[in-house]
This record gives structure tokens, C-alpha cells and sequence, in this order.
């Protein structure tokens, strides 16, 4: 229970006084208030992936053009994350994502498994 209500502390003061320091400084934070039993929740990421060198990566990815509250949402279950693994990076690596298209909202890129590129033109209707 103090690992959320820390998380809590962050999530309020990023909130009200924006956000200042460093990331790694309330994941340090997090991970030391950490440990022992506690309630059970439960968060899925946008994205996992495990590294053949046993590294997790939790991405939360939003929108170009995120508003200030899910920029704080973003934070707290990226912080969470490291509370539920309770480990620091390199074994456990949290990134906020925005999606990115370079070719505009006209094209869209597609690679086949063959690794050839396709471009698709969207009709307009």
C-alpha cells in the first residue's frame, strides 16, 4: 500500500508543480518503498517485450498530442511497472511512446514478411 500511495505523491506533485528532476529518480523512489505483500492489481502495457538477455520493456504509447492528464496517467503505470517488479533499469525499462507517422495521414507504410515495402494510397470518400 505505501508503494501506491508514493506513486500517488509523484503523480501530485508532477500535477502541480510539473515535473521536475529526474525519471530515474522517482523510479529509484519506487523501488525502494517496494517489497513485501501487498494488495493485488493488476496493469497491462501497451506493449511487452522480453530481451533474450531477460531485460523487460513496458512501453505506454499515446497519441501525438497527449493532454496533461494522460501524460500523468502514462507516468503513474509506467512507475507502477517498476513497483510490480520491484527492479531499477536495466532489467526493467519503461519508455512513453507516441506513435509517428512521417508520411502524413495519406500513406501508410506496410513491410511483408518478404521485407518488400508496399505503399498504400487511402481513398477519400
Amino acid at each position: 500500500m505505501a508503494i501506491f500511495k508514493k506513486i500517488e505523491t509523484i503523480k501530485n506533485s508532477i500535477n502541480s508543480g510539473g515535473f521536475k528532476g529526474e525519471y530515474q529518480k522517482y523510479v529509484d523512489d519506487v523501488v525502494k518503498v517496494s517489497g513485501g505483500d501487498g494488495e493485488e492489481r493488476y496493469r497491462i502495457a501497451d506493449l511487452y517485450i522480453l530481451t533474450h538477455e531477460g531485460h523487460e520493456l513496458f512501453f505506454e504509447i499515446k497519441s501525438p498530442k497527449p493532454n496533461k492528464g494522460q501524460c500523468l496517467e502514462a507516468t503513474e503505470r509506467l512507475l507502477e511497472f517498476h513497483a510490480f517488479k520491484k527492479d531499477p533499469p536495466p532489467k526493467v525499462q519503461t519508455y512513453y511512446a507516441m506513435a509517428y507517422n512521417p508520411y502524413g495521414i495519406e500513406k501508410t507504410l506496410i513491410s511483408t514478411v518478404l521485407q518488400s515495402i508496399i505503399w498504400i494510397q487511402k481513398n477519400r470518400c
